[in-house]
């Protein structure tokens, strides 16, 4: 069963902009938000773990996904706070992250993710090379983020 928003509120806006889509979205795995007066949309992994099967895995990724592919994403930056996200690597897993990679976080004007651990950011680079990325940011808070893409 398809994860249902939990919050699906009003439309924000950026400078001369039109209102960003879905924004603010949570669901138990996600929440997005838009930064205020900023290109910048910040994504808020839970501590809640995706579930075991590919096709679970996937059915849970489809309501942020299709928030996240409704906005202006060239225009915008995507920061990815992972610190609470149990680790993940099996086989399932990857192949549903594979799939939405490229098309999907490639396509903001840059992805900067959030991480808490060492092993965290060996599997963003191995993602970020797998996508054909260059080194996208790695940050310790979502602040120091914000504040190294702000007014970018």
């Amino acid at each position: 069963m398809a994860p249902s928003p939990i919050v699906q509120l009003a439309l924000v806006t950026f400078p001369g902009q039109e209102p960003l889509p879905g924004l603010p979205y949570a669901d138990e795995y996600v929440a997005l938000r838009h930064v205020s007066g900023e290109r910048i949309v910040v994504m808020e992994r839970s501590a809640v773990p995706f579930p075991e099967g590919e096709a679970e895995i996937e059915e849970a990724f489809l309501g942020f996904v299709t928030v996240l592919r409704g906005l202006p994403q060239a225009e915008l930056h995507l920061i990815i706070d992972s610190r609470r996200a149990p680790g993940r690597n099996d086989e399932a897993f990857e192949r549903v992250q594979r799939k939405y990679r490229r098309d999907l976080f490639n396509a903001f004007r840059s992805t900067t993710v959030v991480l808490a651990s060492v092993i965290g950011r060996m599997q963003v680079a191995r993602y970020e090379r797998e996508a054909g990325r260059r080194d996208s940011g790695q940050f310790a808070s979502v602040e120091d983020a914000i504040e190294a893409l702000r007014g970018t």
